[in-house]
């Protein structure tokens, strides 16, 4: 089918291309961050750093990040089903997703437990494609949680956090002012964008707006009296990555306080979100290494703790992701036994 510019089909080469252009656009903006965080930075000043961090710290986090994985897949077996025994499959999704987050800009992996909570659990696109939706705003919700706790028992990181987003705050009462002019001027680009239908996001929301409004139907039923302990599960894993963060961190002499860790790692979890590197390579550097010397911590001391945090994110990781293709390659296919879900009326998934 030809491509129809501006809308909603593009042959296969347009897709390539254009993918190919981001993927090079991120590789770059991740070399420039990098080098931005490190530049100035003698690297045996790193080294030194480094070899005196006692070896069973790396070695910890990486055991508890992959404990996390595990909980990973009972909290998307308890949103998808409301039940936990669905944890293996779901365990095996979310992790080759994240790994695929973490090598392949713009949020790729997200599309990848998609396809295999399909794959495995026989619930549909459209139910799986709403389960990870979910995921993704209790991670948001939990990340607002925790923030706001850090702001409420240390109002010292607030004014922080608006002196890098706008420089030396002189006035308090412009600190709340900037809130809501920033909030203000993303609400007025997203309707922007839907009112001239820049993206072609108006004709796509619209196609699909039936489906989607359906299914977030479906999911609201299904959901019901699953939340709380859904959430209870996400703020596990949040607190999970802060007990990295601090593990770490004390290992290099960077002694945070509670609310300091918890702002720390929603900084890391934004910079890793963003998409704007493979893996984030780079802008979690520069992001991290600001706020700790803002905190009074030495920028040398700052990027060998982050280096080896990042470092021992990817190899954890990694050694994650094989263990579950692994795993997905030599598990049993589920037995064909159906089992209703929870709420769900006619839909149902394999067991």
């Amino acid at each position: 089918m030809g491509a129809v510019h501006g809308g909603l089909h593009e042959t296969f080469d347009e897709r390539l291309m254009r993918k190919i252009f981001r993927a090079i656009i991120s590789v770059a903006l991740g070399v420039l961050f990098l080098w931005l965080a490190l530049r100035r930075m003698p690297w045996s000043d790193l080294r030194g750093q480094i070899a005196e961090l006692a070896w069973w710290r790396p070695v910890l986090m990486a055991a508890m990040m992959m404990a996390g994985m595990l909980f990973r897949g009972f909290r998307m077996s308890w949103i998808i089903s409301g039940q936990w025994r669905y944890w293996a499959p779901c365990a095996r999704a979310m992790t080759i997703g994240l790994g695929a987050n973490a090598v392949i800009p713009l949020r790729v992996g997200e599309g990848i437990k998609v396809f295999y909570l399909v794959k495995n659990l026989k619930s549909g696109i459209l139910a799986s494609g709403l389960a990870v939706a979910v995921e993704r705003m209790l991670d948001v919700l939990c990340l607002l949680i925790l923030l706001a706790f850090a702001f409420l028992t240390n109002t010292g990181l607030f004014y922080l956090w608006f002196e890098g987003v706008a420089g030396t705050v002189q006035d308090r009462g412009r600190a709340v002012l900037m809130l809501a002019l920033i909030l203000g001027f993303f609400v007025i680009v997203a309707v922007i964008a839907l009112i001239f239908d820049i993206g072609a996001w108006r004709t796509k929301l619209m196609s699909k707006r039936d489906d989607i409004v359906q299914g977030w139907r479906r999911l609201a039923e299904r959901l019901r009296g699953r939340v709380a302990v859904a959430l209870g599960t996400a703020l596990t894993i949040w607190l999970f990555d802060v007990l990295q963060l601090g593990l770490i961190s004390r290992g290099f002499g960077i002694t945070l306080t509670f609310p300091q860790m918890v702002f720390t790692q929603a900084v890391l979890a934004m910079a890793y979100a963003s998409s704007v590197s493979p893996g984030a390579i780079g802008i979690y550097e520069l992001m991290g290494s600001w706020t700790l010397g803002q905190m009074g911590f030495a920028k040398e001391q700052s990027l060998a703790m982050l280096l080896v945090l990042h470092a021992t994110i990817y190899l954890s990781l990694t050694a994650s992701v094989v263990g579950a293709l692994i795993w997905e390659a030599m598990a049993a296919p589920l037995a064909a036994q159906e089992v209703e879900l929870k709420g769900a009326g006619d839909e149902k998934i394999i067991a």
